[in-house]
């Protein structure tokens, strides 16, 4: 490859590299100073190319001199990592992902092995612990957020989409635990599902019914109980919601009531503390305004700020709200249940989630992230000259006084390897409530910038120190090998 072959080539895998810097990287690898490269230069390219300049610092820095971690070396490293680990547990790591054989053999680990196990889930900046069911699965329903989907049969918009078994599977795997059958009576009497008086297009209730028997417990709470006692179970029953108080002292405990997005929103602002009171006894369901043609979401955060369970979601629709939704269901076991903050399982609590979100005995947390640098983001079209200039921007999604957002400078033509070295800084006051989501954008000075890629989670389960995170598309596919290398820090004030 000559060296315009080789530009061309960077091009492809979305870098605009400097000429001066990229032929002189080009000449240092023309060892048979030709002017072209061959094979084993070709690759060495490509491993300088590869090189993290930023893992070999951090390598360096507990390594020492001879360049090689021990295990002692490896478990100082995870202590300031936040992570309580003992010297069997780091010869452990060593063991599982030093490439080297006999580096492995004398419980060490080199820089390619270091790499491999920050690159690793151990080293994302998911708490893996929080990956299983960890939460206690025994509290009353009420006391739990579940994942729930509105018009499930929909693949497109609701007024004239498509219907189809297959969106009902996709929200089943996703570890969706409520979804939506709009039953109506089909032409030859047989029960047909579809968004009523409108254009969709129509599936049998049949269908449904069979996919959900096939998929509904894949992403699962499986526990076998007696057919018998199943059958006198009566989970809730859809009952009118009259008011807060009526409710509050006379509703029974197996009676659901749904709510608009709107409704529920007024409820929130004019009686917040009351509305979480009753979630902390009942059901209740949120669903999008009907007049939505386009299917879009609401921001289902203000409304598991005042403890509302079933908040459904348009699931073919993606988006920072389905991003949301994700993130918070990533967790526990991704069985589409987690348990709600003490605070909103209270028959008596005092928050208000419009308030301040100060409790007693509670200190705001100060979230410290420095954005250093992504790896291989994906090209946002195929054309060789399409280079992305990325920016990373970290938004809070909480109780109304946490909400906030930040972001880096953007850098120009660099999707393979940018580099910000940026920090930035948050305090939240409701920890327990609070969603982070990373968004990667390609900057555009004359229109609205393009989304990359993006990944969601939870405060409460975000590990602290050196974490990649691996990025996901709008439709929470993974982007893999697009990476974002951060670091953490979570302190209470």
């Amino acid at each position: 490859m000559n060296f315009k072959e080789i530009k061309n080539m960077l091009r492809m895998i979305n870098i605009d590299m400097n000429d001066i810097y990229a032929y002189r990287l080009f000449k240092e690898c023309d060892k048979s100073n030709n002017d072209r490269l061959e094979e084993c230069e070709i690759e060495e390219f490509c491993t300088r190319l590869m090189a993290r300049p930023e893992l070999e610092e951090i390598f360096r820095r507990y390594s020492g001199e001879d360049c090689v971690l021990s295990v002692v070396e490896l478990r100082e490293f995870l202590h300031d990592q936040g992570e309580e680990a003992t010297l069997q547990q780091a010869h452990d790591i060593i063991q599982m992902y030093e490439l080297n054989e006999k580096a492995r053999q004398h419980d060490l680990m080199m820089l390619d092995g270091f790499m491999m196990y920050l690159l690793s889930s151990a080293g994302s900046i998911l708490n893996q612990a929080h990956m299983g069911i960890y939460q206690d699965m025994t509290q009353p329903l009420c006391h739990y957020f579940i994942s729930s989907s509105h018009n499930t049969y929909l693949t497109d918009n609701q007024i004239g989409g498509a219907s189809s078994t297959e969106a009902y599977i996709r929200a089943l795997m996703k570890g969706c635990r409520c979804v939506e059958l709009d039953c109506w009576e089909g032409s030859n009497g047989e029960p047909i599902i579809y968004h009523g008086h409108t254009l969709t297009s129509k599936i049998l209730f049949r269908d449904v019914i069979e996919s959900i028997r096939d998929y509904a417990f894949k992403a699962k709470d499986a526990v076998q109980i007696s057919r018998d006692l199943s059958d006198v179970v009566v989970y809730c029953r859809a009952v009118p919601f009259q008011s807060l108080p009526w409710a509050l002292h006379h509703q029974q405990s197996t009676e659901m009531s749904s709510f608009s997005e709107r409704k529920a929103r007024k409820l929130i602002k004019e009686s917040g503390n009351q509305f979480v009171r009753y979630n902390a006894q009942h059901l209740s369901r949120i669903y999008p305004l009907g007049l939505k043609m386009n299917s879009s979401n609401y921001n289902p955060q203000e409304m598991w700020n005042a403890g509302c369970q079933l908040v459904a979601l348009n699931f073919q629709t993606p988006g920072a709200e389905m991003d949301l939704n994700d993130g918070r269901f990533l967790v526990n076991g991704r069985c589409g249940y987690v348990l709600k903050p003490a605070f909103l399982r209270n028959s008596q609590s005092s928050f208000d989630p419009e308030g301040t979100g100060r409790r007693a005995g509670q200190r705001p947390v100060s979230l410290t992230i420095k954005v250093i640098t992504a790896q291989q983001l994906p090209k946002l079209s195929k054309k060789n000259s399409s280079i992305v200039d990325p920016f990373v921007r970290v938004e809070i999604h909480g109780v109304p006084t946490d909400c906030c957002k930040s972001q880096t400078e953007y850098l120009l033509n660099n999707g393979f390897n940018p580099c910000w070295n940026e920090t930035l800084t948050f305090q939240v006051r409701v920890p327990e409530l609070a969603l982070v989501r990373f968004v990667v954008e390609d900057y555009d000075t004359t229109s609205a910038n393009d989304f990359v890629g993006q990944f969601t989670l939870p405060l409460t389960s975000i590990k602290e120190g050196y974490r990649h995170i691996h990025l996901l598309s709008r439709d929470g596919t993974s982007l893999s090998p697009a990476t974002l290398f951060v670091h953490i820090k979570c302190k209470k004030m």
